[in-house]
């Protein structure tokens, strides 16, 4: 069995990748959110990018969370 672990959520990056308390960048599986332009000035947001970051922020800003390998 892959092993399953608890983080607690540091920061929410965009809709898609949060941020660890211990510095990891985390990745969710299975979701493709509008994109950012994260430090990268001359590409344009897609829409909705803001509100998609906005809402996962919303739901595990400062929350422990269980996470789950899909694989090794």
């Amino acid at each position: 069995a892959l092993p399953i672990w608890e983080v607690v959520v540091k920061s929410v990056i965009d809709g898609m990748t949060f941020e660890t308390e211990n510095g990891e960048k985390i990745r969710l599986a299975g979701i493709e959110a509008p994109y950012l332009s994260i430090g990268t000035p001359e590409y344009q947001p897609w829409p909705l990018a803001s509100e998609s970051r906005a809402y996962l922020d919303q739901m595990i800003q400062g929350q422990t969370v269980i996470l789950e390998p899909l694989h090794n």
